[in-house]
């Protein structure tokens, strides 16, 4: 009887752990396509609209969950990399690539979901290194030279926020290996992707040739592998990073997957496998209900339900 009991709840317990995985309950839905091609999509905050690059992360596109409209909120170049959203769900900011004088540059932009009205944070320098850093609450910082600089978008100045490891990460990618204890073996190398978890505690980003890691944002301790993978992005719970992981013939990406990444027992599970598509870059809203992903079999952007 002992040992049928045991039995008994040793599946019980294996069913839980399977019904935790992170799992896609629906079909691939197509919101957003376009003639160029739509890259990159980020889920809005609360879960109303997807904002999405244009072809070559030229310009910003947003759909409108409510009534499936999209408007293009910005033509610039370089707008779409790595755009990031207001708490509020009403503006996109993002880093534009300005040519001047013959000469790259880089300025910061906010742009208004609703009209597209553009407003320029940080006017074109080629000082600029890595990407804005959005905190929230109006708090916008940035590294210049050597120099980090608090762009407020509001009238009053801003504090400048406390230096981090995912500060370092996101401002100066190509010398946060050598600037981090933790990552001084890989100096010399460009950091990319970083990823911040739902409540501000770890990073998982990828180091190219090495594969995802994981580390405390605040210092870059309790550094971790996750294995091979492209673009780690968050579960809302913070216990699952979700990537994708690609084949190609040299030439061309030819298959891909998506996957998640249990960060604190290492278990993987894949979410989407499916011939038909080649997902890339997806992103989970905050709700949990749902992941958005480009196909670059049709440079289309898709949505799936999903279930943690």
């Amino acid at each position: 009887m002992k040992r049928k009991v045991l039995s008994i709840a040793i599946m019980a317990f294996a069913s839980v752990v399977a019904w935790s995985q992170p799992a896609v309950v629906s079909s691939p839905l197509r919101v957003m396509e376009s003639e160029s091609g739509l890259l990159s999509p980020q889920w809005s905050p609360d879960g109303r609209y997807i904002a999405a690059a244009g072809d070559g992360y030229h310009g910003i596109y947003v759909y409108n969950l409510t009534d499936k409209s999209i408007r293009q909120i910005s033509s610039d170049a370089g707008a779409g990399y790595r755009m990031q959203w207001t708490d509020d769900a009403a503006r996109i900011v993002g880093r534009t690539s300005v040519i001047a004088d013959g000469k790259l540059m880089h300025e910061v932009k906010v742009w208004n979901v609703a009209d597209g009205v553009a407003t320029t944070l940080l006017a074109p320098t080629r000082g600029l290194k890595g990407f804005p850093m959005w905190n929230g609450n109006d708090e916008l910082s940035v590294r210049i030279a050597d120099e980090r600089r608090a762009l407020g978008i509001k009238s009053t100045p801003e504090a400048i926020p406390a230096e981090t490891a995912y500060s370092i990460l996101v401002e100066d990618p190509a010398g946060a290996a050598s600037r981090i204890e933790s990552l001084k073996e890989y100096a010399g190398t460009v950091i990319i992707n970083p990823s911040l978890s739902p409540d501000g505690m770890k990073v998982a980003f990828q180091v190219p040739g090495r594969g995802m890691m994981v580390m405390n944002a605040a210092d870059g301790s309790d550094l971790v592998g996750l294995g091979k993978g492209l673009n780690p992005t968050w579960t809302p719970d913070g216990k699952w990073v979700v990537y994708t992981i690609t084949a190609d013939d040299g030439m061309r990406i030819t298959s891909s997957k998506v996957c998640a990444v249990n960060v604190t027992t290492r278990v993987i599970c894949v979410l989407l496998n499916n011939a038909l598509f080649i997902p890339m870059t997806p992103s989970v809203n905050r709700q949990g209900t749902s992941m958005v992903f480009e196909n670059e079999a049709d440079r289309s952007i898709y949505t799936v339900d999903i279930k943690l």
